[in-house]
């Protein structure tokens, strides 16, 4: 309940309230409670009377839904900050990150440096290898982007074999452009935009060079993950609504 915020017929506002790894935010539940009606420690209304049988219908409902948008969320992002199921529930769109307009925005910065502290034969790279993933794209998975959370080791692979075999790329060449994919996704998990390393578990180019691929936060092992990324956790922490922990490990 929202101290404070007394009616005046004494009730306060009812505020679900979500947990998730530490993280807090809330929402107005749309009901006010009498003080005297809500149990603190149960985060229920008490009694049997035909208004705390409502409030009680209300927070029940408020929790499977919140909980569903949370499934929903691992299904589609593997990953859930509080942040993302308050606007989930809410309704609240989240924008939708693509490849290459995170590519382009590289390429956009990247360029304003060129001459400076950035070299001319470096942004060209960048910009093959943008202009590659623009015909990829279309020729393999018909479509002309890709959301950032879609990225997945199928992905790089038939990118590899795209530069190989329409682009005739050489293995030193498809290595220097993979090189710069991953730099690309590098860009996204050090945002929070990538949540997971599409390059984990590559073979392919570990194998070209006989190393991992270099990460950007610390040390990887012979397919270029990182200890967190080689044994991922499909949940992370609890959901606390209302008070009542809810485990959401699956």
């Amino acid at each position: 309940m929202k101290k404070g915020s007394a009616k005046p017929n004494g009730n306060l506002a009812l505020m679900c309230r979500l947990m998730v790894d530490g993280e807090i935010k809330q929402f107005s539940c749309k009901m006010d409670v009498s003080p005297h009606l809500w149990d603190v420690k149960n985060n229920r209304a008490s009694g049997k009377s035909i208004e705390a049988q409502r409030i009680n219908r209300a927070v029940d409902k408020i929790r499977v839904e919140v909980n569903r948008r949370y499934q929903e969320l691992m299904k589609t992002d593997r990953y859930v900050t509080a942040a993302k199921l308050k606007d989930a529930y809410l309704g609240i769109g989240v924008k939708q990150e693509t490849l290459l307009k995170l590519f382009g925005q590289h390429n956009a910065e990247f360029e304003k440096k060129v001459g400076h502290s950035r070299a001319q034969g470096t942004f060209r790279r960048y910009q093959t290898v943008c202009n590659h993933i623009r015909e990829f794209l279309p020729h393999t998975y018909k479509r002309e982007d890709i959301p950032l959370k879609e990225l997945n080791l199928t992905f790089i692979n038939d990118f590899e074999y795209f530069l190989r075999t329409e682009k005739k790329c050489r293995t030193n060449t498809v290595w220097g452009y993979m090189i710069v994919l991953k730099h690309i996704v590098s860009i996204a998990r050090n945002d929070g935009r990538l949540p997971f390393n599409p390059f984990c578990g590559i073979y392919q180019l570990s194998r070209m060079r006989g190393q991992g691929l270099p990460h950007p936060n610390g040390d990887t092992d012979a397919h270029g993950c990182t200890d967190e990324e080689r044994h991922p956790r499909a949940c992370t922490g609890f959901v606390r609504l209302f008070g009542v922990h809810k485990c959401c490990t699956k």
